[in-house]
């Protein structure tokens, strides 16, 4: 039984850090395209730009209801989504 519990204990840490880390992650790829948005003057930048805040919002929709920033994640699904297409429709204007 002693042998078990570690075991279950580092498994439930680990997919408590996986599901931190996507939240983290998410709002780090965020932070990247707002900073790329500054410099972005061609539309293959813009594209770019466009790529980084989709996947942020791919991300927070992964995050699962049982997380403790799930609220936080589902609100910038669809902001991140916002600010991609934008960054598209700047893309088709260079």
């Amino acid at each position: 039984n002693q042998l078990k519990n570690p075991v279950v204990d580092s498994s439930l840490t680990a997919a408590k850090n996986l599901e931190n880390d996507i939240v983290y992650t998410a709002i780090r790829i965020a932070n990247q395209a707002g900073e790329d948005r500054k410099t972005a003057n061609t539309s293959g930048k813009w594209l770019d730009v466009a790529e980084k805040w989709q996947y942020a919002s791919d991300l927070m929709a992964e995050v699962p209801s049982s997380h403790s920033r799930f609220k936080e994640a589902q609100s910038r699904i669809q902001l991140y989504k916002e600010y991609s297409d934008s960054a598209k429709e700047k893309a088709s204007k260079e």
